[in-house]
């Protein structure tokens, strides 16, 4: 099966051809697989079929909904973490823009080291070149792992005692609570200071 989806009437028709149609009607399979075609469009084939096999299969209780599965957050040793990097070059005009650091160590990096890393990125990447007139001199993380949203796009005003990274200590950066997949904003903060005191977004 390749990773293109298959019309929705060709789902439709594998899921009604097979014993799950002992247990459920006609009617409420195609109200699911209806509902993941219009909420989840950027499924692949194979994601798609497991989807609505997982949803069917705790409909009928072959699957308690409430057992404990693994994380993505906690999947994965801390030696081989995924960070995203939210560069924020201006506030009130939310220009931000983000890359991701793949199989980052969070056992042994610091949040100095986090933070030379992400300056060498921006530095050597030619993406990067309209973000290198700020002078970048803090950290802050924006959001952890299957954790709450923050409702500002640019950046969230809360936890500013134990979010923003401490660059002149030797904490590692589990230590601050970071975790795989967590998300962190990198830029300076005497322009956050002036946007937290007037959050007014300009256009």
């Amino acid at each position: 099966m390749s990773g293109v989806r298959a019309p929705y009437e060709e789902f439709s028709n594998f899921f009604i051809s097979t014993s799950i149609v002992n247990i459920f009607s006609k009617r409420l399979i195609y109200e699911v697989i209806e509902y993941l075609d219009d909420s989840k469009p950027h499924l692949n084939c194979l994601q798609y079929l497991q989807f609505v096999s997982k949803i069917l299969s705790v409909m009928s209780g072959a699957i308690d909904p409430y057992s404990e599965e693994p994380l993505t957050s906690s999947g994965r040793p801390l030696t081989t973490s995924t960070l995203t990097i939210r560069v924020i070059k201006s506030f009130p005009y939310r220009n931000v823009k983000n890359f991701v650091l793949q199989n980052y160590d969070l056992e042994n990096k610091s949040a100095k080291d986090l933070f030379d890393d992400c300056v060498k990125k921006i530095n050597s990447e030619g993406a990067f070149r309209p973000f290198r007139n700020v002078q970048y001199d803090s950290l802050k993380i924006y959001t952890h792992a299957h954790g709450s949203k923050t409702v500002n796009l640019v950046i969230n005003f809360d936890h500013d005692d134990n979010w923003i990274l401490n660059l002149k200590d030797n904490r590692k950066l589990y230590e601050y609570g970071i975790e795989n997949e967590t998300e962190i904003s990198l830029f300076k903060m005497q322009d956050y200071l002036e946007f937290k005191a007037n959050p007014e977004e300009k256009w």
